[in-house]
């Protein structure tokens, strides 16, 4: 992910401007194939009380991610 974009997401999330971290992260080609974004998508999905999309969303990630702590920590959230 690029450190511009890890930076927006970090600005957003600190603002708890959880729909515009959802929103941007759903609007990066290829979001889905990078574990990084779902993960950060499936937190902000969390955030926003929205437990089933992002579960969804870190099980799409399951293989790559499994052995992440972040991953469990989101999927356990």
């Amino acid at each position: 992910m690029p450190d511009a974009l890890k930076k927006k997401i970090k600005a957003l999330d600190q603002d708890n401007r959880y729909e515009e971290i959802v929103a941007l992260i759903q609007a990066q080609d290829g979001y889905a194939q990078n574990t990084e974004l779902v993960i950060d998508l499936a937190c902000a999905l969390n955030n926003l009380r929205r437990y089933d999309e992002a579960l969804a969303a870190l099980e799409t990630v399951r293989s790559q991610s499994e052995k992440l702590a972040s991953w469990h920590s989101y999927r356990g959230y």
